[in-house]
């Protein structure tokens, strides 16, 4: 985050902290720099701040030398924090992610010949193989001939000596104790195929409010991609119909949601469909459960719609949505900060009262659920960090928009609702 720069310099010109780096007077850096650069991090160069308890401590990056190879480096910056055993705990996780989730094959290093303590990390602790000892190779800033070594692990090595505990599980930059079940999946799955916040994280706080049973048909309306879809389906058993409007060409398919249903073996269960959501194409009464993820607002706030949704739920069934929205009364305005984040989406966001008078006032469903997902906003902020982070995030301004906010007026808002007999 380029509001790290700030931190970096100032470890990287404390000669202390890049002595082994080559550089006993430190790097001579300044803040708007650094900033700069950070500003454009991609997946070909990738800087991660270390925290413990919320305070940094140190840095690890990766770097893409192309054909599946990442290169990679890690400080422990804060000396307090020596040789206590973390900068091996947090080599495993970063290199099993660099594995799991970005999909490398091979993760390369290079050591400092003096610094046996590193050496004893990369070989005995994480079975990195010694590829060569270049002798004198380079200069420190002294002017001091170094030694180096250099180091390599491949995927299927990382993967035989780590048998016990499968990859996807061992560190997942989305990972979040409140949903076990999103945990399960591949983040970069999830990322590369996101039309916004999260879908899984959104889709397992919405369906743990209903009664889902194996063999329901289920309508996930508004489906994007499919992930949701796929989720439902593996998570529950339920067969779902994904249907989504696939207005913007290339986007969206019932190709692409076909595809997702398949990387996860649930495509016997996923029915992809191309609807418009105020002329869907079933018979009435057909559907167990109806859910909408981070759609509803676009086809779901005129009166009228929720009657015409509605009638493909059998008596008894239940509806559901997940949404953005507002944390609290707006009658008196947004502030300016909204206004930019929204833009031409503002129109869409309403507070958790408005919807929920507006699917009342029909007198075709007793509402059962109708809340807010705490610290929405906090996690919606995470999320768009983790794309930064990979260099898949196209909006990086909403960082600071989510941050200023601090849930005030942004979050998720869940409405479910039981059918009337």
């Amino acid at each position: 985050m380029p509001s790290d720069a700030e931190q970096l310099c100032i470890w990287w010109n404390d000669g202390a902290v890049m002595a082994h780096a080559g550089f006993p007077n430190g790097l001579g850096e300044n803040p708007s720099d650094i900033r700069e650069r950070l500003a454009i991090t991609t997946d070909k160069n990738c800087i991660c701040i270390i925290e413990l308890d919320g305070k940094p401590i140190g840095e690890m990056n990766y770097r893409n030398k192309g054909d599946g190879v990442a290169a990679i480096g890690i400080k422990i910056c804060d000396a307090t924090h020596h040789e206590k055993g973390m900068g091996t705990a947090l080599l495993k996780a970063f290199i099993d992610a660099l594995f799991t989730h970005l999909r490398y094959e091979k993760v390369i290093l290079d050591a400092n010949a003096k610094n046996e303590r590193a050496q004893h990390v990369y070989e005995q602790k994480l079975g990195f193989k010694r590829l060569r000892f270049n002798e004198n190779s380079w200069h420190d800033q002294l002017g001091a001939p170094q030694s180096s070594i250099d180091y390599e692990m491949v995927k299927a090595d990382w993967q035989a000596r780590n048998p016990d505990v499968p990859g996807s599980y061992q560190f997942n930059p989305l990972y979040d104790i409140r949903f076990p079940r999103s945990n399960k999946y591949d983040a970069m799955w999830i990322i590369e195929n996101q039309m916004g916040p999260n879908p899984l994280w959104l889709a397992e706080f919405l369906a743990e409010s209903f009664d889902l049973r194996p063999g329901m048909r289920v309508l996930d309306l508004g489906s994007g991609k499919g992930i949701t879809s796929a989720f439902l389906a593996r998570e529950f058993g339920v067969q779902v119909y994904a249907a989504d409007f696939d207005e913007w060409e290339g986007w969206t398919s019932p190709q692409m949601r076909w595809n997702n249903a398949k990387e996860y073996d649930v495509g016997h269960l996923v029915v992809p469909i191309k609807a418009d959501a105020r002329k869907l194409p079933f018979a009435k009464e057909f559907f167990d459960a109806i859910i909408c993820v981070d759609s509803y607002f676009y086809y779901g706030k005129e009166d009228g719609d929720f009657e015409n949704i509605i009638q493909f739920l059998r008596p008894g069934g239940q509806i559901g949505m997940v949404i953005p929205g507002y944390m609290k009364d707006v009658s008196k305005g947004v502030p300016d900060y909204i206004k930019a984040f929204l833009n031409d989406e503002l129109w869409t966001w309403e507070t958790l009262p408005w919807w929920r008078s507006l699917w009342e006032k029909t007198g075709l469903a007793t509402i059962d659920i109708a809340d807010t997902l705490k610290d929405g906003c906090a996690l919606w902020q995470r999320w768009d960090e983790v794309l930064h982070s990979v260099g898949k995030n196209e909006a990086p301004h909403e960082i600071e928009y989510l941050k200023t906010d601090n849930g005030e007026y942004m979050g998720f808002i869940r409405l479910v609702a039981t059918k009337l007999i």
